[in-house]
């Protein structure tokens, strides 16, 4: 794995530095969400060329290293770690679900 600890925390400093700005002149125009919108889905767009390089790298690593991994895997060991990763996704989209969907603090149902 490339180290990338120092990279990440200048990359926070610069997260923070460009939402402070963002919020700086936030307002409820269409402008606006769409700059927080893309500020939080295209993280990787603050990122600088050589901190993103070292995350693609140290993805390329993880995932040689799983490949290599499930090789060594029984029938029975693949087959519980397939189970565990489909749990694991389960309570992922749970977790992600569409806020409309959440449920909201309220009064209980019989006083409504």
């Amino acid at each position: 794995m490339v180290p990338i600890t120092e990279d990440w925390l200048r990359n926070r400093e610069m997260i923070q530095a460009a939402a402070r700005r963002l919020l700086a002149r936030r307002s409820s125009t269409p402008e606006f969400r769409a700059a927080l919108l893309g500020f939080i889905l295209n993280p990787e767009l603050i990122r600088t060329p050589a901190y993103q390089a070292k995350i693609e790298t140290n993805i390329e690593i993880t995932i040689n290293f799983i490949i290599r991994l499930n090789r060594l895997l029984t029938p029975a060991q693949r087959s519980y770690l397939l189970k565990r990763i489909e749990s694991l996704a389960a309570d992922f989209d749970k977790l992600s679900c569409d806020p409309k969907d959440v449920p909201r603090p309220g009064p209980p149902e019989a006083e409504k």
